[in-house]
């Protein structure tokens, strides 16, 4: 048990005390300290997490051998002066500078602080701390100095998540189209956490299955009832008009990969497509709205399951070649939109430091205008 994974406002003199019931001692994302002697030593702390997994550090808990005896929080004359000299100094004590830090007093009944600062995994690590030029990493409840070689894996961290997920997106589209049998061209979009392919990290997706939404990418029908698989839980759905077939699925990984399958936002032209299965157009006139949605469900379902590191947003377009964008009224910029020649197109990679509505609508905005810059625009119509 750990704080890290509870809602940060939210913690109270009453979790803190439980901790200290419950004798759970220091680990991977916890750490105690009786006060603040040298700011240096907590911006060791801040970078060991930034550069692990994340964590908490609890100033104002005595403790022996890791497990907390005491809660007696530190006097303060001004909580928020102290938050804004504990954030300067952390935020800017590293290099590169790490603005994720979140720090908050926590008033005890002796009239005391509780100073709890909170440090997300950072997908731009390592980060080291400028007063003494160390490189600092959490293991087994402890910070330690990084060692060449950990320094290297970390430096080329990045290269290889990305090597990773390429692997993952290729396997992912063949079950599609093999295993699930959804035709092209349809849309696979996934939201990736930092730590996701790593050994042992699991989110409790089957215990929550009945809490989560896997509403399908682009479907107006939004209730579901997903089904247990061995990667976490799935919701699939196809519908057949004739030879015309639409649907699509989404599956929730125990490590906290969100996969969002689509054919939904394609649509066909006339009567007669409809009865020779064709999707020949991309109706770019609701498109925008439902991905707003989907972004919204997977907030959701990241604030339910505890998962507030940094994540990426990686969106395909899978045979698409010979698709022309559709809206509800073709002519009003101008021009109307080309006919794709490509077969796949790969989106920007959006990172997402933080689950607030800022960084959903710049998401979304992102993604809608890379569908428009595809289609001949320089950006959404609406914003010429």
């Amino acid at each position: 048990m750990s704080l890290f994974h509870k809602d940060f406002d939210a913690i109270s003199e009453v979790d803190l005390q439980l901790l200290i019931d419950s004798g759970i001692i220091e680990g991977q994302h916890l750490e105690y300290k009786r006060e603040i002697t040298r700011l240096v030593q907590l911006q060791e702390e801040v970078a060991a997490f930034a550069n692990s997994q994340g964590g908490d550090l609890v100033i104002g808990i005595e403790e022996k051998d890791g497990r907390p005896v005491e809660l007696i929080g530190v006097e303060l004359d001004s909580p928020d002066k102290e938050i804004l000299r504990l954030s300067n100094s952390l935020c800017g004590g590293l290099d590169p500078e790490y603005n994720m830090i979140r720090i908050r007093t926590i008033q005890l009944q002796n009239d005391r602080y509780i100073i709890f600062i909170r440090t997300p995994r950072s997908w731009n690590a390592p980060h080291m701390i400028k007063e003494n030029y160390k490189f600092m990493l959490r293991t087994n409840g402890n910070k330690i100095p990084v060692g060449t070689s950990e320094l290297r894996r970390l430096l080329t961290g990045r290269h290889d998540y990305v090597d990773k997920y390429e692997k993952f997106r290729v396997e992912r589209v063949i079950k599609t189209t093999e295993h699930f049998q959804l035709p092209v061209p349809f849309i696979i979009m996934h939201s990736v956490p930092l730590s996701a392919f790593e050994v042992n990290r699991s989110y409790p997706i089957h215990s929550l299955k009945r809490e989560l939404n896997h509403a399908i990418l682009g479907d107006d029908y939004k209730s579901s009832t997903p089904t247990i698989n061995a990667h976490g839980t799935i919701y699939k759905k196809l519908e057949r008009y004739g030879p015309l077939i639409q649907g699509g699925h989404t599956q929730l990984f125990l490590n906290g990969i969100i996969e969002q399958v689509s054919n939904y936002p394609f649509t066909h032209s006339t009567f007669e497509d409809l009865n020779i299965g064709l999707l020949n157009f991309f109706h770019t006139a609701v498109f925008k709205e439902r991905l707003n949605e989907a972004l919204e469900h997977n907030w959701i379902t990241y604030k339910k399951i505890r998962m507030h590191e940094p994540f990426f947003i990686f969106f395909s377009l899978i045979g698409i070649k010979g698709i022309k964008g559709f809206n509800r009224h073709p002519n009003m910029y101008g021009k109307e939109p080309i006919v794709l020649d490509d077969d796949l197109l790969y989106g920007p990679e959006i990172l997402i430091e933080g689950l607030n509505d800022t960084n959903k609508e710049n998401a979304v905005n992102s993604l809608v205008n890379f569908i428009w810059n595809a289609f001949g625009f320089e950006r959404e119509p609406d914003q010429l």
